[in-house]
């Protein structure tokens, strides 16, 4: 994840991402290879296939208080995405392929529900609660959480395009990539931010940018 630098202002906070030289995302060149991505012989669509997941793109969540942790991220009680950018390469929807252990059978989950593939942001102004009921404009000198994701993507076979089982229509192969999007793990943190009126601050200093 990148880090973050939060601009408090009035009724709002500005969220900076930047990526220091000690990052495995600098200049958001991210490239690993995923070693159980294999060529195989036996099946022609996996003769010559990307076994790279590369940098795609950032988003961002509130957090519902500073007790939510990443295993919470897809609670919606906990965490909301209220941002999000990616490199506009064509990519933009990424699906993931999740065994359900209820119904014994991978269900489909969308990791990048804002996706616009408009390109790549290193700033994000937040003016709204996602959690607010009612009106919900940003409250001057309350305590609001945020966290950050870096996320790498690899789709060298789409996975609803493989040969179905026609005895089992649900269930498909294993050929073909059942997790295209993959979020980073290291320096994932929570961060806090309180909006609030800066006049006051540098004896009167104004901030119009």
């Amino acid at each position: 994840a990148p880090d973050l630098t939060i601009q408090e202002l009035d009724k709002e906070v500005i969220v900076y991402i930047t990526n220091p030289e000690t990052s495995n995302n600098h200049l958001e060149r991210y490239e690993a290879i995923d070693p159980s991505i294999v060529y195989s012989s036996l099946h022609p669509a996996l003769a010559n296939i990307d076994q790279t997941y590369n940098f795609e793109g950032y988003q961002l969540f509130q957090l519902k208080d500073a007790t939510v942790t990443t295993a919470d991220l897809y609670d919606p009680d906990k965490v909301r995405l209220i941002g999000q950018c990616d490199i506009q390469n064509g990519v933009a929807q990424l699906v993931n392929s999740e065994f359900d252990q209820n119904l014994q059978m991978d269900v489909p989950m969308d990791m990048t529900i804002q996706s616009d593939d408009n390109g790549i942001a290193h700033s994000f102004s937040v003016k709204t609660d996602a959690f607010a009921a009612g009106d919900n404009r940003l409250i001057n000198h309350k305590t609001y959480y945020y966290l950050v994701l870096a996320y790498a993507y690899n789709r060298y076979l789409d996975y609803d395009d493989v040969t179905f089982d026609p005895l089992s229509p649900l269930a498909p192969s294993n050929i073909g990539q059942k997790k295209p999007y993959l979020a980073g793990r290291k320096n994932v943190r929570t961060y806090s931010a309180i909006p609030h009126i800066t006049s006051p601050e540098l004896y009167g200093t104004d901030q119009p940018a």
